[in-house]
């Protein structure tokens, strides 16, 4: 006779494979009820504008992002931090316990060269729980991404 501990795992690991099978259509969690699904999330001109713009401001330091942004006239949004998963940007660690984060972001090598035109990366990442759980095509460039805004232009005479 099986114990009911095993049975409760067997049944437990049943529903995370029934989640995990589902969850880029979308799912409704047979353990706690509460809808579940990942969601394909492209890399944009938003996102791109805020790296260029963190790009020209300082490409190797931290800098808050909400405060520069403001400073220049140009509206926050927050999808600059979409760009971690693309390992294009990384938070600075947060040392205030009063905050969630810091707000203070820095462009990574990666990022760098995207900016750049050195480097091609996945149009879409999937994400869940502001965690990414890979990647899809086509491979882009920044230039790919620059509708509503030229990239040529914007790198030449920037927002300094």
């Amino acid at each position: 006779m099986e114990s009911s501990n095993t049975l409760t795992e067997t049944t437990l690991q049943e529903a995370r494979y029934m989640v995990q099978d589902q969850i880029k259509d979308g799912i409704t969690c047979p353990c706690c009820e509460q809808y579940v699904r990942m969601y394909k999330c492209p890399i944009h001109k938003g996102m791109t504008k805020a790296l260029i713009l963190m790009y020209q401001h300082d490409p190797y330091g931290f800098i808050h992002v909400e405060d520069h942004f403001t400073s220049i006239g140009v509206k926050v949004d927050r999808v600059h931090s979409k760009l971690q998963h693309w390992d294009m940007i990384e938070a600075k660690p947060n040392t205030n316990s009063k905050s969630k984060y810091s707000g203070y972001w820095r462009i990574t090598s990666k990022g760098r060269a995207f900016v750049e035109s050195k480097l091609s990366i996945p149009r879409y990442v999937w994400l869940h729980n502001k965690k990414a759980y890979g990647f899809e095509g086509p491979n882009v460039t920044i230039t790919d991404c620059d509708q509503g805004f030229d990239y040529e232009t914007m790198m030449a005479i920037g927002y300094r």
